[in-house]
């Protein structure tokens, strides 16, 4: 069998082709994601009545308002370490509920920051402006707590907002595919208001 050997000059002018295409293609790529990311900032609409199985929760303490799903997500204070800033609505383990937490920052001024995110998002939430975090992932399939999970994409959200120096955290982290919580996540936002 006779091999033969490109020039050179043949192998380094394929390497620069290469390289010339592959760096438009991400170049494209980068420019309309970028595109896709400028929104207008969302504005978490107000109920204008409370919707059938809803009750309103108040908070004089932490000077805030918020109505949830009665059956869907019933209220916890204060969660498994009996936090007084720490808030869950729903069933099942305290990591799958969605969860409200105050932080005071008129005595520190660090906190906590959000889990890892892919998209930000700007919003308003009762008159105030704050950010909306999302991250999604595929968690592999495996044993929890004694129960089979397949494959699945998982998907967290992360909204905070500040007033009056607190900030108003809320946390939901599911599998994507359970719509349901994420519009009932969705809907207690938009009832979110604060009393000071």
């Amino acid at each position: 069998m006779i091999s033969k050997k490109l020039p050179f000059s043949v192998s380094i002018g394929a390497i620069a082709i290469l390289s010339i295409i592959v760096g438009t293609i991400t170049l494209n790529f980068s420019q309309k994601i970028s595109e896709d990311s400028i929104l207008e900032t969302p504005v978490f609409e107000k109920t204008s009545e409370i919707l059938p199985d809803w009750k309103t929760y108040r908070n004089e303490e932490y000077g805030f308002e918020i109505s949830y799903h009665e059956k869907e997500t019933p209220i916890e204070e204060g969660g498994p370490t009996n936090e007084p800033n720490v808030f869950y609505f729903g069933h099942g383990p305290y990591e799958h509920k969605i969860s409200l937490i105050v932080f005071d920052i008129s005595e520190r001024k660090e906190y906590p920051s959000p889990f890892e995110y892919t998209k930000v998002t700007e919003i308003t939430i009762d008159n105030e402006e704050g950010t909306e975090y999302e991250n999604e992932w595929v968690r592999s399939a495996g044993f929890e707590r004694g129960v089979y999970y397949e494959s699945h994409i998982v998907r967290e959200i992360t909204v905070e907002v500040e007033h009056k120096n607190k900030i108003y955290r809320f946390r939901i982290l599911k599998a994507a595919d359970y719509s349901e919580i994420f519009e009932i996540f969705d809907q207690m936002i938009s009832t979110f208001k604060f009393l000071q």
